[in-house]
């Protein structure tokens, strides 16, 4: 391959490794390419930003991320978000805030689309009691039919206390109508969400169907602790042993709930 074609190529792997979820390699490709290019475009600092971002390095995914919102003109709002989402993480909310602001200047009150926008930029900033009234608005006026205004909701509710049942609503609805399909990040949000708004028996049920989804267990040692708190102590122990077989972490948790249980 000629020069040209090699590093369209390269740039196109790392593209391919930051889908696939393969963080580092994603990086370390992308880095390279910028390096014997010279070229650090905006295609080069979204691969660069996400990766970092997703490797949870928001020091320096921050400034990455800055670059190609800033190139973007915010035109892709998943950068916004992850922008936003980085100075909150490492306790520069005013920069976050800003992101916001800049966002939401260019949301237009009468658009559906530019709505729901709206909604998920107040989301992601973490303005969530705002996010949350944005949410009851646009779903009573019939305009959430989308996984991201979804998304939005529910992650509101679930953070502000006493609004958990709230989530639950919602990703009970966003299920039911086939926006939302469960995985056992769902159920394990459902279930968070129940129990916190004094349903076990509903969060029970959620971790159960996730717990069938997932290897490590967690979710098995987290059912099993609700089952003692419900002294229903043969499930317990049961959820327990699933848990161990699966080879969780924290075992010491898991051994005195079995002792509990006995």
């Amino acid at each position: 391959l000629n020069n040209n074609q090699q590093y369209s190529l390269m740039l196109l792997l790392s593209q391919m490794q930051l889908a696939q979820k393969n963080y580092e390699q994603a990086l370390t490709i992308v880095n390279q390419y910028a390096k014997e290019t010279g070229i650090e475009d905006l295609a080069v600092e979204k691969v660069r930003g996400n990766s970092l971002y997703r490797l949870n390095r928001y020091a320096e995914a921050a400034p990455v991320l800055q670059k190609a919102y800033d190139l973007d003109k915010g035109a892709d709002p998943n950068l916004g978000s992850m922008l936003m989402d980085s100075y909150i993480k490492i306790g520069q909310k005013a920069k976050a805030d800003k992101i916001a602001e800049q966002a939401m200047a260019g949301v237009d009150p009468n658009d559906t689309a530019s709505q729901i926008q709206q909604l998920q930029i107040l989301a992601n900033a973490k303005q969530y009691e705002k996010a949350g009234k944005a949410f009851d608005t646009l779903y009573a006026e019939g305009k959430i039919n989308t996984l991201a205004g979804y998304e939005a909701g529910y992650i509101s509710f679930l953070n502000q206390e006493g609004k958990e049942a709230q989530a639950a609503k919602i990703i009970n609805d966003g299920i039911a109508k086939g926006i939302i399909v469960p995985d056992a990040t769902i159920y394990n949000l459902l279930g968070q969400a129940n129990y916190y708004s004094n349903n076990p028996q509903a969060a029970s049920q959620a971790w159960s169907k996730g717990s069938a989804l997932i290897k490590d267990g967690q979710q098995n040692r987290v059912l099993a602790q609700v089952y003692c708190e419900e002294s229903q102590y043969s499930e317990c122990k049961s959820e327990a042993q699933k848990a161990l077989n699966k080879g969780v972490k924290d075992k010491g948790d898991v051994y005195l709930l079995i002792a509990e249980a006995e």
